[in-house]
């Protein structure tokens, strides 16, 4: 029999390459976990952005009237809920099939697929988008984050018009960078598979009438 004494040990196996890149659904700071990467957009999401979101300077700019507490603590409420609430969005529940029809209209409304597009936008080094999509967004999200500090300053400093023409510069953009954000997604829907599966709507083939996809009539 022979001897195992001077077998050498096994090598260990070389771990697997890091990924270059962090997948956008990874991104923690932007609030997309994998479960709220899963999580389909709503109109509130887009509600709290352009609604709700831009009453912070209005908040901070109220000092003047009633003191720097009460409108600190009315910007922390607002900050609050625009972070929080979109987290406790509801599920989309499956949607009802008429008789003799095996899913419903794949159409997105315009605000999910501008949601949808802006999630292409951040996931671009996994998939990558035209570059022009790329340098448009960018200019118009610097023009954003510029209307909206002016507009802080401006809150802070008491300045009512200069708040208004920042505020105003924030949301033109915004509204510009979501528009072309539902024109990314419809150019890009076809592009990968995780695209084209947000395009497959759930269906509940329980209900009377219903067929399951392949099922004889």
């Amino acid at each position: 029999m022979a001897s195992t004494a001077n077998t050498p040990p096994p090598k260990a196996q070389p771990r697997p390459p890091r990924p270059a890149v962090m997948p956008a659904r990874q991104i923690r700071w932007y609030a997309m976990a994998a479960r709220m990467w899963r999580r389909p957009p709503g109109r509130l999401t887009l509600a709290i952005r352009l609604a709700v979101l831009p009453l912070v300077p209005v908040a901070l700019w109220l000092h003047g009237l009633y003191g720097w507490p009460a409108a600190l603590a009315a910007a922390a409420a607002l900050g609050f809920a625009a972070a929080r609430l979109p987290r406790l969005m509801p599920r989309r529940p499956a949607a009802a099939v008429p008789a003799g029809r095996t899913q419903p209209d794949s159409r997105l409304p315009w605000h999910v697929r501008a949601l949808l597009g802006e999630r292409m936008f951040l996931n671009r080094m996994i998939v990558p988008v035209p570059g022009t999509s790329t340098r448009r967004a960018a200019l118009l999200l610097m023009a954003t984050f510029a209307g909206a500090a002016l507009a802080l300053i401006a809150a802070i400093s008491g300045s009512l018009e200069m708040m208004v023409a920042g505020l105003g510069t924030a949301l033109v953009a915004q509204v510009a960078y979501l528009v072309l954000a539902s024109r990314l997604y419809d150019r890009m829907q076809d592009a990968d598979a995780l695209y084209r599966a947000w395009r497959r709507p759930a269906f509940n083939d329980n209900i009377e009438g219903a067929r399951k996809p392949g099922q004889a009539a």
